[in-house]
């Protein structure tokens, strides 16, 4: 196994639209992101495109220890370096978000997106957050990840309310998108 940034880098070399960016999120993204959200009291947390690692490990440091991460990563090379974190926590699909109220029983508190939405049809896009939604606790919220504010509009189509939070503290400036039904 290379060192995750590589194979970050080129499973987005291999599948642009899967990936949708070639660099790992930072740690002060990462930690923007859980700021967004109340982990101590989360009782299940869902990761959906969890690449290498970075925010899942950020995610199980405020994690309660009675909690539980769920993180679906589609790409076999990318969840290798998944399955390496050393976490009972911790559970890891090698499967689509698409699949994600397929394969969950049990409602989440949240779910975090990292789905490249942009590049996906109204479709697939109502295909996937009604999926999503499926598992959500009532009170969830779903925080999707993007670099533009691009998908607001649809966002704010599928669910009650959308509020967005941004950090320029990332390889690129990134849109955290606060989602609830």
């Amino acid at each position: 196994m290379t060192t995750p940034g590589v194979d970050f880098f080129r499973a987005f070399l291999k599948n642009w639209k899967e990936v949708g960016w070639p660099l790992e999120t930072s740690r002060i993204a990462t930690r923007k992101i859980c700021s967004t959200i109340d982990l101590h009291h989360a009782r299940r947390v869902v990761e959906i495109g969890g690449g290498t690692g970075a925010l899942t490990r950020e995610l199980l440091k405020g994690l309660s220890a009675d909690g539980r991460l769920v993180v679906f990563e589609i790409n076999e090379e990318l969840c290798r370096h998944l399955r390496t974190i050393d976490d009972s926590r911790l559970t890891v699909y090698n499967a689509s978000g698409f699949l994600v109220s397929q394969l969950l029983s049990e409602k989440a508190d949240v779910v975090i997106s990292a789905v490249p939405i942009a590049t996906l049809s109204d479709v697939l896009i109502e295909r996937f957050y009604r999926g999503v939604q499926r598992i959500l606790q009532e009170g969830g919220c779903c925080i999707q990840l993007q670099l533009s504010l691009l998908s607001y509009s649809k966002l704010k189509k599928l669910f009650r309310t959308v509020e967005v939070a941004f950090t320029v503290m990332n390889t690129a400036p990134m849109f955290i998108y606060r989602c609830k039904p």
